[in-house]
């Protein structure tokens, strides 16, 4: 049997459930999805909606915009568990630097 999944980006970006509605609506606003889509539309059916680079990019701005302050490791938990290889093969030049000259995520 295979069942959708019913996780919420904010499932997997904590951060979004700290921040008040009003602070991410406008980053995170499109006309394909509805208003607080990020905890309540679930992520397969955000990627189908707007696609996984908008969503990335959305994600990429709040992090800058709002939440700087924090780790990236704190904005997207998973990336405690996730390994990745020192030489990130096929990551763009700008993505190897950045990610090598802050010691990993």
């Amino acid at each position: 049997m295979d069942a959708e999944s019913s996780i919420c980006l904010s499932d997997l970006v904590p951060a979004l459930r700290w921040s008040r509605a009003q602070q991410v609506a406008e980053a995170l606003a499109d006309p394909r999805l509805p208003a607080g889509w990020w905890s309540s539309v679930t992520l397969p059916k955000a990627l189908n909606s707007a696609g996984l680079d908008w969503v990335c990019d959305r994600l990429a701005r709040l992090s800058v915009s709002r939440w700087d302050h924090l780790p990236l490791s704190d904005v997207l938990p998973a990336l405690h568990v996730h390994t990745v290889d020192p030489t990130l093969p096929g990551w763009p030049e700008p993505a190897r630097s950045a990610i090598t000259g802050l010691g990993g995520w």
